[in-house]
């Protein structure tokens, strides 16, 4: 959570996640590092469950809409949406809100794994999280970049013995 400023000459590549502008490009340089494209994949076991379900979906994330598309492309349909915040601390009012709402209109309470770990163990069982997993478009060239940087790092602290 340092400011970019501050960590980018410490930074060895950047990770470019679900950048439609840059998708199929696989590597490109971000301000003179070398990015690796990589896109975040729901799990299907996951989405098969939430298919033609109809939903409320809630996320304290940095772009919750872009959850609520992951959403949509699976097949499930989002009846109802809710934005909160990057790293909302929900209350319990909010939460009883929620799941209220989605028990008044039948719908699946459905959140993002980032979410879902912060709810309280009642809440939680009252949520269904979409797990996701971070897919490089070259993983052979990230098992490269990560080599050649953890190389230099080591030379580095040799040198400075």
């Amino acid at each position: 959570r340092a400011p970019p400023a501050a960590q980018w000459p410490h930074v060895s590549m950047a990770v470019v996640v679900d950048a439609p502008d840059r998708a199929g490009e696989g590597r490109r340089a971000v301000v003179g590092k070398p990015a690796l494209a990589a896109r975040l994949v729901p799990d299907a076991l996951v989405a098969a469950r939430l298919k033609d379900r109809d939903i409320l979906a809630f996320a304290g994330i940095g772009r919750p809409e872009k959850f609520f598309a992951t959403l949509s492309s699976l097949g499930a349909r989002p009846a109802v949406t809710r934005s909160f915040p990057d790293h909302h601390p929900y209350s319990s009012a909010e939460l009883e809100r929620l799941f209220g709402e989605a028990a008044t209109k039948g719908l699946i309470a459905v959140t993002t794994e980032k979410d879902h770990v912060r709810l309280p163990a009642a809440s939680a069982q009252r949520a269904m999280a979409l797990p996701v997993a971070l897919h490089f478009d070259d993983e052979p060239a990230l098992a490269r970049d990560l080599a050649k940087a953890l190389a230099r790092r080591r030379a580095e602290i040799v040198a400075n013995r």
